[in-house]
């Protein structure tokens, strides 16, 4: 187990080995800021704090074994990071929010979950909740649509904008039945609304006796979904709770869930999983049994038919 200042940042590590001659990449990426950014938001509360991070991140990025020729570079180009620091003040706008909004209205919309990301989601307000819903679901990113959609739906139950992108992604994953749940909730509140009344009219119809492979195509999914295989893959978690990341033993997997060992993995969690193929699956999982000391059982929530098809591709089911 090791520090990580921001958990994405993993990935990016991540990529980097996969891509060979990581350092000089990493000095490309350094000298663009692209590393350095990701630390806005502490630079706005405390240079102490920030260096403390970067210190953390160099230390799990020395931690890798590499020649020493390679340490000594990266120990060099950490060096100068104070005066990227104090290059980075002069560049941030007035406030967090501020800088949210021109993400967002410049349809920046990777740049505005970056920055989403670096807070407590408690601390977001609506407005900046509906533009980070928007975001994720514009990248197509379904984890993040019901992070922050749940949020808003936790404060304001019949907020509209939530129920709809919500209803929208379980339609495109082929969950009906969620959908339409969405959809009739906001009926409740605005019955003329006319988007949930097409979704619904959509479901009623494909669902119809004239269109019946969707309900062969959903019972087939569902049906695979649950097909276990033995394996043995390294999976990286992220707490939501902690600056903890973990890596994990998948002992079996299926693309609803898994079987890993692990010394008290968290009850929920992000998680980064790498098949042989090369084709990484990433979401949201959280623990529902023990199975004994060492091993736990995982459940999958909302990932895609895409992903879920990766999963199934990968173990030939």
């Amino acid at each position: 187990m090791f520090l990580a200042p921001a958990p994405h940042l993993l990935q990016y590590f991540d990529i980097l080995e996969q891509e060979g001659n990581a350092v000089q990449k990493f000095r490309k990426d350094l000298k663009a800021q692209g590393i350095v950014t990701a630390f806005i938001d502490l630079i706005q509360s405390s240079d102490a704090e920030c260096l403390k991070a970067l210190e953390s991140l160099k230390s799990w990025f020395l931690s890798v074994d590499r020649p020493s020729s390679q340490k000594e570079i990266v120990h060099r180009e950490f060096s100068g990071l104070s005066k990227v620091i104090d290059q980075l003040k002069r560049l941030q706008p007035s406030t967090p929010f501020e800088s949210l909004s021109g993400a967002y209205k410049a349809k920046n919309y990777e740049r505005l979950l970056e920055l989403v990301e670096l807070k407590d989601i408690s601390s977001l307000n609506i407005e900046e909740l509906e533009m980070a819903s928007d975001a994720a679901y514009a990248s197509k990113n379904a984890n993040q649509v019901m992070k922050y959609c749940r949020e808003l739906i936790y404060r304001n139950p019949s907020h509209s904008r939530a129920l709809i992108l919500m209803g929208a992604l379980y339609f495109q994953q082929e969950s009906f039945e969620k959908s339409a749940q969405c959809f009739r909730k906001l009926l409740e509140k605005q019955p003329q609304n006319q988007i949930a009344r097409d979704y619904l009219q959509k479901m009623r119809r494909d669902f119809s006796s004239s269109k019946p492979s969707v309900v062969k195509r959903s019972s087939s999914r569902a049906r695979r979904r649950w097909r276990r295989k033995p394996v043995n893959h390294s999976m990286m978690c992220n707490s939501f709770d902690s600056l903890f990341a973990q890596d994990v033993r998948v002992r079996s997997l299926s693309a609803g869930g898994c079987l890993i060992q692990a010394d008290s993995p968290p009850k929920e969690f992000n998680f980064s999983l790498m098949l042989q193929n090369k084709q990484p699956v990433r979401g949201y999982a959280r623990l529902i049994y023990q199975k004994d000391q060492k091993h736990w059982g995982v459940k999958f929530e909302h990932l895609s038919p895409r992903e879920e098809d990766l999963i199934n591709l990968h173990l030939a089911v």
